[in-house]
C-alpha cells in the first residue's frame, strides 16, 4: 500500500524527541507540558512533538510525564477516540478529542480548554508546562488558567523546547536539504517562465502548482516587479496583479516548505533583458553581504556580534543599519530561533539551520536581494543548500 504522506519522520527520531521531553518533564517536576498553534508557518511545536500537520483550525497536544499524548484538533462536536497503535498519523497519540471550534465565533473559543481542563482534571495533574505560550489565543489560556486556579502550578518551557528543536538531527537536516532542492527546482521553474506580458500572480501561481504537486506544504511564493531603477520588492497575492514588461527587474522570494513540513528559502532577482548598473550592482553588493557574514556563523558566536559585524559591513558601504531580520533559523517554523539580530540570547550551535539574506533597499531606485540556506558544521556554514547560481538573472 502506498503512503499517503510524502515524507515521514521515522519513528526514532520521534522517540529522540519524546525523550527530551521527558527528560525536561522529569528535570522540572512536571506532570505534563501543553502546547497549541494555530497554522503550519509557525506551528513548529505541535508538528515537532507529533509528525502531523496543524491545520485545518487549531491543534493542540498535552504531553504526559509518562509520554502518552493526547490530542485536541477539529472535529465533530465532544468526539473522542483512541488511534490505533499502528496507525502511522497518530504516532504516540493515545487520546484524540474533536471540537467544533471556530476562531470567528465567539461563544465556541473556550471549547478546546475545555477538553484540556477535563484531562488535567481526570489525570489529576498539579504542574503544567506551557510551550509556545505566545501561539495561544487569549482565551485558551485564561479559560484554563481560571478553571484550575488553585490546583494546578503553571509555568512556560518555550525556551527549552526552542532549545531542543532548533539543532536538527542528520535525518532532519536531510529533509532540510530536500526542501532547499525541491526550490531549485522552482527557480529553475521561474527562470523558463519569466516572461513579457505575464502576470506576477501567475508566476508564482505557476511555482506554488509545481511546489505542491511534488510535496511542499505551507509558507509563501512572492514576486514583484518594476522597471530598473525603481523600488520593485516582493509582494503579497492581492498586490501581484501586474504585468511583467520589457527590462523589468523582478524580486522573487521562495519560502515555502517541503516534503514534511521543513523550511527553507531562497531569494533572486531576474531581469527581463539587459540588466543596467543600478541593480547588477546592488545584486553583487547583497551576494558579497552574504559571503562575508555567512563565514561568522562559527559555533558558540553569539548572534548579536553577528548583527553587529553585519551593520558594520553595511556602514563601510555607506548603506543603512539593517532594521530587519537579515538572517534567522528555520525548521518547522518559516522563522524560528535563533534571530540575528541585537535582543538574541542564543549562540550559534553545530546543528542549526540558517536562512541568510542580506538585502540593498532604496525606497526610491532598488530592491536587490541574496537568500540562501545554510546548515551549521562544526566549523561554521559548508556551501548553500541552494545550488541555484547567486547572480542576477537575465531572462
Amino acid at each position: 500500500m502506498t503512503d499517503d504522506r510524502f515524507l515521514r519522520m521515522s519513528t526514532p527520531e520521534l522517540e529522540r524527541r519524546w525523550a527530551l521531553v521527558r527528560g525536561l518533564i522529569a528535570d522540572r517536576g512536571l506532570d505534563a507540558v501543553l502546547t497549541l498553534c494555530s497554522d503550519d508557518d509557525m506551528g513548529g511545536y505541535v508538528r515537532w512533538l507529533t509528525d502531523g500537520p496543524v491545520l485545518p483550525y487549531r491543534r493542540g497536544v498535552l504531553f504526559a510525564r509518562d509520554g502518552a499524548m493526547a490530542v485536541v484538533e477539529h472535529g465533530g462536536q465532544g468526539a473522542h477516540r483512541a488511534p490505533h497503535p499502528g496507525d502511522a498519523n497518530y504516532r504516540g497519540i493515545t487520546d484524540i478529542w474533536g471540537v467544533a471550534e471556530f476562531p470567528v465565533v465567539d461563544y465556541s473559543l473556550h471549547y478546546e480548554a475545555e477538553v484540556v481542563v477535563a484531562e488535567i482534571r481526570r489525570r489529576d495533574y498539579r504542574r503544567i508546562a506551557l510551550v509556545g505560550a505566545g501561539n495561544m489565543p487569549h482565551r485558551f489560556v485564561s479559560h484554563i488558567e481560571e478553571a484550575l486556579s488553585g490546583t494546578v502550578t503553571f509555568s512556560d518551557e518555550t525556551a527549552a523546547f526552542d532549545g531542543f528543536m532548533v539543532v536538527k538531527s542528520e535525518e532532519e537536516q536531510a529533509a532540510i536539504c530536500r526542501a532547499a532542492a525541491l526550490q531549485d527546482e522552482l527557480m529553475a521553474l521561474a527562470l523558463r517562465t519569466i516572461r513579457p506580458g505575464l502576470l506576477e500572480a501567475e508566476l508564482t501561481a505557476t511555482l506554488r502548482a509545481h511546489a505542491q504537486a511534488r510535496g511542499a506544504e505551507g509558507g509563501i511564493i512572492l514576486a514583484g516587479s518594476g522597471p530598473q531603477g525603481t523600488f520593485a520588492p516582493f509582494k503579497p497575492i492581492a498586490r501581484q496583479n501586474r504585468h511583467i514588461e520589457p527590462g523589468d527587474v523582478v524580486a522573487l522570494l521562495v519560502e515555502n516548505s517541503g516534503p514534511g513540513g521543513y523550511f527553507t528559502e531562497i531569494a533572486r532577482n531576474f531581469v527581463v533583458g539587459k540588466a543596467e548598473a543600478v541593480v547588477a550592482e546592488a545584486v553583487a553588493a547583497a551576494t558579497e553581504m552574504q559571503q562575508a557574514i555567512r563565514r561568522r556563523f562559527l559555533p558558540g558566536t553569539a548572534c548579536a556580534d553577528i548583527f553587529a559585524a553585519h551593520n558594520r559591513d553595511r556602514a563601510a558601504r555607506g548603506l543603512p543599519a539593517e532594521d530587519r531580520i537579515f538572517a534567522h533559523g528555520q525548521g518547522y517554523n518559516l522563522v524560528e530561533r535563533p534571530l540575528i539580530r541585537d535582543d538574541e540570547p542564543m549562540q550559534v550551535a553545530a546543528g542549526m539551520n540558517f536562512a541568510i539574506h542580506p538585502t540593498i533597499a532604496d525606497p526610491r531606485t532598488v530592491f536587490a536581494i541574496m537568500c540562501d540556506n545554510y546548515i551549521i558544521g562544526p566549523d561554521g556554514t559548508g556551501a548553500s543548500l541552494h545550488s541555484t547560481e547567486q547572480r542576477l538573472f537575465e531572462v
